[in-house]
C-alpha cells in the first residue's frame, strides 16, 4: 500500500509541470508552404503575452516579421525552404515581466526582461517548445512578445523578439544568433583573452592565410592599421578584419566595418550572409529525387531514348544543372531531366550521372559541398541478335540455337531488308 501511495505522489509532482508545460494552443495556422516538412526548415511562431482578445495583434505583428525576413536576400531567395507556422497562445495578461521595476504579468510563455541585462527578454524555454510541438513540425522558434520595451534574445533554436517599433529589426539580428550560430559583433570589453571563437562571423586570427573568411577578402585590403596594429582601417570598403566584436573592444576581429550583427538596419556582412545560406542547405538538399528510382537501368539498343531525372527546390535565383556520361558532361544537357538516345550508344555498361549546385555569389567557402549534390545510375545497354536479346538467348536449347534462330535471323533479315525481284 505505502507503495502505491509513492507511486500517486511522484505521478502528482510529475503531473504539475507537465500541466504547466502543456498549455494547448487556441489555433495553429500555416501561412507559408514550402514543401515537405522532413526537406525544408520549418519555423514556428509563436506569441507571448497576448490576452485573447489580442489575437489579431499578434497575426499582424507575425506577418510584419515574416515580410521584413523575406526582403532580406538570403531569406528571400530561400523562401520556398521554408514552412511558417503561426502558434496561437492566449496569455491571461498583457505585456511581460519586468522585476527591476517590480511589474510581473501572467503570460503563456513567462516573458521576462532583464535576466542578465535590462534589454535581455527571454521565455521559458520547455513552455516554448511544449507549445511549437503543436506546429506539424519545428527546427525553429520565434516568440514576439507583446511588449513596447526595447528588447530580445537568441539561442539555438529560439529568438525572442518585442513588438516596438524595431520589432523586424530585433527579430532579424536574433535570428542571427539562433538560426546561423552568429556572434554578436558589438564591442563594450576592452581585450579579449580567449581562444578562437566558434561563430564563423569573429577571429583572433591577423594572418591572411589563417583568417576563416580569406576567400572574401581582396589581396589589397590592408590588414593592419596606420600605426602597425593588426585591423583594417574603418573606411576600408569589402570584407577584412575589423577591429572588435563579441562584446569587446580589441584583441578580436570582425569580417566588415559594418553589419546587422553588430547594430540594426546595417544589413549582414558578407561573411554572416554566407554562413545563413550554408545553414539553409543543412536542412535540406539540392537533389530530393530521383527517376529511374533503381540505381541500375538495363535498356535494349533498339529502345531509342531512355529518360533520367530529378527532383530538385529551385531558389528564386535557379540552381545549376550538368549531366554526364562516363563522367563526360552532355552538351546542352543543363536541365532536370535527360533523354538519353541509346541507338547511338555501342552495347556495354555506362555511368550517368547528374550534378546540381547552387551558383550564388553569396557562398564562396563551402568546403562539405552543401551546396551541390550528385546522382548517379548505372546502364546497361544490351544488342539485339536477329530480333532476340542476348539476356533471352542465355538458357536457350541448343536445339533452338542451332535448328529455330537461323531461321529467325533469316526472317528478321527479310523484314529489315526484304529481297524484291528486278525486272
Amino acid at each position: 500500500m505505502r507503495r502505491d501511495v509513492t507511486a500517486w505522489v511522484a505521478i502528482f509532482w510529475l503531473a504539475i509541470p507537465l500541466a504547466l508545460w502543456a498549455q494547448e494552443p487556441i489555433d495553429v495556422v500555416t501561412i507559408h508552404e514550402g514543401g515537405d516538412p522532413a526537406r525544408v526548415i520549418d519555423l514556428v511562431i509563436l506569441g507571448d503575452g497576448y490576452t485573447i482578445d489580442e489575437q489579431d495583434r499578434f497575426t499582424s505583428d507575425a506577418r510584419q516579421l515574416l515580410d521584413s525576413f523575406f526582403s532580406l536576400d538570403i531569406l528571400g531567395n530561400y523562401r520556398d525552404f521554408m514552412n511558417i507556422h503561426l502558434v496561437y497562445l492566449a496569455s491571461n495578461e498583457s505585456g511581460a515581466d519586468h522585476p527591476n521595476d517590480g511589474i510581473y504579468v501572467d503570460t503563456a510563455l513567462d516573458a521576462t526582461y532583464g535576466t542578465t541585462i535590462p534589454r535581455l527578454l527571454t521565455v521559458n524555454r520547455t513552455k516554448a517548445q511544449t507549445a511549437a510541438a503543436y506546429a506539424p513540425d519545428m527546427d525553429e522558434m520565434l516568440v514576439i512578445v507583446n511588449d513596447s520595451t526595447y528588447g530580445g534574445s537568441g539561442s539555438t533554436q529560439l529568438a525572442v523578439t518585442y513588438n516596438g517599433s524595431a520589432m523586424t529589426a530585433v527579430g532579424v539580428h536574433e535570428y542571427g544568433h539562433s538560426f546561423a550560430f552568429l556572434a554578436d559583433e558589438y564591442g563594450g570589453n576592452d581585450c579579449y583573452g580567449g581562444s578562437e571563437p566558434g561563430e564563423v562571423n569573429v577571429t583572433i586570427a591577423t594572418e591572411r592565410e589563417t583568417i576563416p573568411w580569406a576567400v572574401w577578402i581582396d589581396p589589397d585590403t590592408p590588414l593592419t592599421q596606420p600605426d602597425g596594429e593588426p585591423g583594417t582601417p574603418n573606411g576600408t570598403p569589402g570584407v577584412g578584419i575589423f577591429v572588435g566584436g563579441r562584446y569587446y573592444d580589441r584583441c578580436i576581429y570582425r569580417p566588415q566595418e559594418s553589419c546587422e550583427m553588430r547594430a540594426l538596419y546595417q544589413g549582414f556582412c558578407a561573411v554572416c550572409k554566407e554562413q545563413f545560406v550554408k545553414r539553409i542547405y543543412t536542412f535540406t538538399d539540392p537533389i530530393e529525387g530521383w527517376t529511374p528510382e533503381t540505381e541500375s537501368v538495363s535498356v535494349e539498343r533498339t529502345s531509342g531514348t531512355v529518360s533520367f531525372a530529378v527532383e530538385t527546390r529551385e531558389p528564386v535565383t535557379k540552381l545549376s544543372h550538368q549531366w554526364y556520361l562516363d563522367g563526360e558532361a552532355i552538351e546542352g544537357a543543363t536541365d532536370t531531366t535527360l533523354l538519353l538516345d541509346v541507338s547511338r550508344l555501342e552495347p556495354g555498361t555506362y555511368t550517368v550521372s547528374v550534378k546540381v549546385w547552387d551558383p550564388t555569389e553569396l557562398v564562396r567557402n563551402d568546403p562539405s559541398g552543401l551546396l551541390s549534390s550528385e546522382h548517379a545510375w548505372s546502364l546497361e545497354v544490351t544488342s539485339v541478335i536477329c530480333g532476340f536479346s542476348p539476356r533471352g538467348l542465355r538458357f536457350a536449347p541448343l536445339f533452338f540455337l542451332l535448328f529455330l534462330l537461323p531461321l529467325a535471323c533469316l526472317r528478321h533479315r527479310r523484314e529489315r531488308h526484304p529481297w524484291e525481284p528486278t525486272s
